[in-house]
């Protein structure tokens, strides 16, 4: 299985061969929605994983378990 950015990678590398990108996509099977998605996952998920950290930090021998009950 394949993730979607190198997904992405594939089809940069067919484009700079000379393909357009619609005909990159579909040789190479892959939806051209994925050529412009962006993961919100990261932006909704900072502040708790840096809460996270800093009870790392600060509590090494907690391990995730814990901490993430605790924040």
């Amino acid at each position: 299985m394949v993730g979607a950015r190198v997904r992405r990678q594939q089809v940069a590398y067919a484009r700079s061969r000379g393909l357009s990108s619609r005909r990159a996509c579909a040789v190479l099977s892959v939806a051209r929605s994925t050529l412009e998605y962006q993961s919100r996952l990261a932006v909704r998920d900072a502040p708790a994983l840096a809460a996270m950290r800093r009870l790392a930090a600060q509590y090494p021998r907690y391990g995730y378990r814990r901490i993430l009950e605790s924040s």
